[in-house]
């Protein structure tokens, strides 16, 4: 089975996460950690991905159809999936 191909874009520590999980502004940080703009459109949301050697606390970025979509590895489930927070694009 072909998995998906990821690009780690970056690397976050255990405290910033920390950080992340209990501030009232989640999209913002999670934007500046990917390098995006505040007024780039993206919305916030949360799901598991199959992934192969993710790293935890590790920032990525794939292309669907020629739109990206960032992920932050929340939780290592196995060799091949992790839970993960994600920037998806909005129109």
């Amino acid at each position: 089975m072909d998995l998906p191909v990821y690009e780690k874009i970056g690397q976050i520590t255990e405290d910033e996460f920390k950080k992340l999980q209990f501030s009232t502004r989640q999209q913002a940080m999670l934007k500046k950690f990917m390098g995006l703009s505040a007024k780039d459109k993206y919305q916030l949301g949360d799901t598991t991905i199959v992934i192969k050697d993710a790293e935890l606390y590790g920032l990525y970025k794939y292309d669907h159809k020629g739109r990206n979509i960032y992920y932050l590895i929340a939780n290592i489930i196995d060799d091949h999936m992790a839970f993960s927070w994600n920037l998806y694009p909005v129109n």
